[in-house]
């Protein structure tokens, strides 16, 4: 259902990361970051960002630290 990064965005988000953190840290453009996250949204019907994070740890989707992209 998501890839894998964007579970690990979601998961970044859930921890209380923005965008912007996960952009720096990862050295990506915040842009790239906000598509997986739109796309994560998408698949998951969610209706914005907190729905997706609230249905991906429904379903078992976000990751641990362990995995985190």
């Amino acid at each position: 259902m998501l890839s894998d990064i964007e579970a690990g965005y979601l998961s970044r988000i859930a921890r209380g990361q923005t965008a912007e953190d996960i952009a720096a840290e990862d050295g990506i453009s915040v842009q790239v970051v906000q598509d997986a996250l739109s796309a994560a949204e998408t698949k998951l019907g969610a209706l914005n960002l907190m729905d997706a994070v609230t249905k991906a740890a429904r379903l078992g989707l976000l990751k641990d630290d362990s995995s985190l992209p």
